[in-house]
């Protein structure tokens, strides 16, 4: 029997990632909290939403410090897709075979085929290894360097042409 879980005040606290975020939906078949190691493992049709970003995997291990209960580090594992909105307002959609949220930094790291494209823009990247900081919108992607499969990093962007004056 699937057990369909929401969680928001046990969890409000420790996973709240966005100064202005003050919601978290978490839904998953099961969740597991050990308070003294100061994480929880999240598994089985993981979908983690707030106001403005949403996370489905197969399964996420949150890290929390123990004195305030809130949370360090998120790090999701097996057929990883979320989106995300950045500070100035582009809205961002991704997938990867893993992906860590530093709380702190606001930084995601994405490993193995891993991609971020801008919704509504042909902006976008590929790598094996994807870092994407949500407040400054860096982005920093390495393909892969194995001699067999070698996929190179990829980046598509658009021109904005400015009118001659």
């Amino acid at each position: 029997m699937k057990i369909a879980v929401r969680i928001f005040a046990a969890l409000l606290v420790c996973c709240a990632h966005s100064k202005t975020t003050n919601a978290i939906s978490v839904k998953a078949d099961y969740i597991i909290t050990d308070q003294k190691a100061g994480k929880s493992i999240i598994s089985g049709n993981v979908h983690i939403t707030n106001a403005t970003d949403s996370l489905k995997s197969d399964e996420v291990t949150l890290f929390f410090d123990l004195q305030t209960r809130r949370a360090l580090r998120y790090e999701a594992k097996g057929a990883v897709n979320f989106s995300l909105q950045t500070e100035d307002g582009r809205k961002l959609r991704g997938k990867a075979n893993q992906a860590i949220f530093i709380v702190a930094t606001e930084t995601y790291e994405l490993y193995g085929n891993a991609s971020v494209s801008e919704i509504g823009k042909t902006n976008s990247v590929e790598g094996e290894k994807i870092i994407v900081n949500r407040k400054n919108g860096f982005a920093n992607i390495a393909g892969n360097k194995e001699n067999e499969g070698r996929r190179p990093a990829r980046i598509i962007f658009e021109i904005n042409k400015q009118p001659n004056k």
